[in-house]
């Protein structure tokens, strides 16, 4: 524990009080991180010291929040000669009571500040506080860079390289602020230890001018299996909005893209944005081919603004985003030669496969569905989504989707996707009985990053999608896209 009996008291310190309420943490995350800028903690400190506020916040409202009548929870950020505290004071029901969970949250809550401090006040109740040390001023090579034009002969494209990862942390903030997909990049040590075990691929722009070296441009790849080796091939592509240099995410990309044409993978899988179509050009001239289409799968708190990329203004009347799954086969027939499917599923989503090299023929017109089935079910709570994995198909496991589908919308979830081997019987009675609540065709995924494919389905709660707002490059985009939002409207609108 840090100890600072010399400091005076601060005496700007600020003050937030809430109840004890989920709907409560992203004012306080706010807080904190608003704070720490205020007080100029600096940007590595301050995002991991709000960060840990809000697991902590988090943790004391899963316990205090479902109680009656529970006291307000008090916030404090106070910016001291050497660091910046954060206190939360809980007066409601204790949360860390036993020495190991001392511990562990004590664990949990350090990771990239400097000191975790939980006391027991007896009557007075709990005190929570995390402390993060003052950074020296930063180098002016590590600052905001101002909005300028860059010559391709001061960027150099390569892999990133040790200790790099704290920058590409801020840069990931420069694009997203707090809100990218995952986690994990705000956590530079676990970005490096995914680089070092080969989980992570990261090629970057760095510019090399008089102000020093700076990360100004990303793109990666993340490993998703590595029996068959599949990749990820869209992690992360930004560049920082406050930088003009044309061409450097797309140098970028290409070289990201060259490293996997050496590597015996199987093939890579794409997530490609749809509010603009500039990563579907990209990803076009290398034959990333879209194989479905995700209506409404993202929420656009997690989407990368337009305005931030400096690339035009996103609609305003459009509460969720929708995303391309796209695919590069690295060899002959990754899915193999041959899959059936029932004649209305292939004869509207057949298209799709022969440049995965395939090709489909009808199945039995009476393949009858199993009686049990097996479903796993998985959410993301930052999308407010669900995801079925139809494992074994059977009619007991689909009357559990459909049942646990319509509690999750009371709940607030507003996208569901189900995903169904296609080698798995009766399709064609599935889709008819979610077509008559609500779901539509999604396309062809590859199931569980493997050598087979699936077929998803998928709703999406009383939420606004614009089908006019998506962008759809290629021309097999634009069919898939025609083909979707058909069976939307004929299953969900009508």
């Amino acid at each position: 524990m840090i100890r600072h009996e010399q400091e005076p008291e601060p005496t700007d310190t600020l003050h937030l009080e809430v109840p004890p309420r989920g709907d409560f943490v992203e004012i306080v995350t706010d807080f904190v991180r608003t704070s720490t800028s205020t007080f100029r903690l600096g940007e590595t400190k301050g995002m991991a010291l709000t960060r840990s506020a809000r697991t902590a916040i988090e943790a004391v409202i899963r316990e205090v929040g479902n109680r009656r009548d529970p006291a307000t929870l008090s916030i404090k950020v106070q910016p001291w000669p050497t660091r910046v505290s954060v206190s939360i004071h809980n007066r409601g029901i204790p949360v860390f009571v036993r020495e190991e969970d001392l511990e562990r949250a004590r664990t949990h809550l350090l990771q990239g500040i400097d000191d975790v401090e939980l006391q027991n006040l007896g009557r007075d109740g709990q005190l929570i506080t995390l402390s993060a040390l003052r950074e020296p001023d930063a180098p002016r090579s590590l600052r905001d860079i101002s909005l300028m034009q860059l010559p391709d002969s001061d960027i150099e494209i390569r892999l990133l390289g040790p200790g790099e990862e704290y920058e590409l942390s801020r840069l990931f903030h420069s694009v997203y602020g707090y809100d990218y997909i995952n986690e994990f990049v705000y956590y530079p040590d676990k970005l490096r230890s995914m680089v070092d075990d080969g989980r992570l691929v990261c090629m970057v722009a760095v510019s090399d001018g008089p102000e020093g070296k700076r990360l100004i441009s990303h793109t990666g790849m993340q490993r998703l299996s590595s029996d068959p080796l599949v990749y990820d091939g869209g992690f992360g592509g930004i560049t920082n909005p406050k930088v003009k240099s044309r061409g450097t995410f797309g140098r970028c990309f290409q070289a990201v893209m060259d490293w996997a044409a050496q590597t015996s993978m199987r093939y890579q899988e794409f997530h490609i944005v749809t509010n603009h179509d500039f990563t579907q050009r990209r990803c076009a001239v290398y034959g990333v081919h879209e194989t479905a289409l995700f209506v409404g799968a993202q929420s656009r708190e997690t989407q990368a603004k337009l305005e931030r990329l400096g690339i035009g203004v996103d609609p305003e009347d459009m509460d969720r985003y929708s995303v391309f799954k796209g695919v590069l086969p690295r060899c002959d027939s990754p899915f193999g030669k041959e899959i059936h499917l029932p004649e209305n599923l292939g004869e509207m989503l057949g298209f799709l496969l022969p440049r995965l090299g395939l090709t489909w023929m009808p199945a039995p017109r009476f393949d009858q569905l199993p009686k049990d089935g097996e479903v796993i079910a998985t959410f993301e709570e930052t999308q407010s989504s669900v995801h079925f994995d139809f494992v074994k198909t059977g009619r007991e496991g689909l009357q559990r989707i459909l049942h646990d589908w319509s509690l999750h919308l009371r709940d607030g979830y507003e996208y569901a996707a189900v995903d169904i081997p296609v080698k798995n019987r009766g399709l064609s009675q599935i889709y008819e009985a979610l077509a008559s609540h609500g779901f539509f065709v999604g396309g062809f995924v590859p199931y569980h990053h493997g050598e087979e494919l699936a077929i998803r389905f998928q709703t999406v709660g009383p939420t606004k999608v614009a089908f006019n707002k998506i962008h759809a490059y290629s021309e097999n985009a634009q069919r898939l896209l025609r083909v979707i939002q058909s069976d939307y409207e004929r299953n969900q609108v009508l």
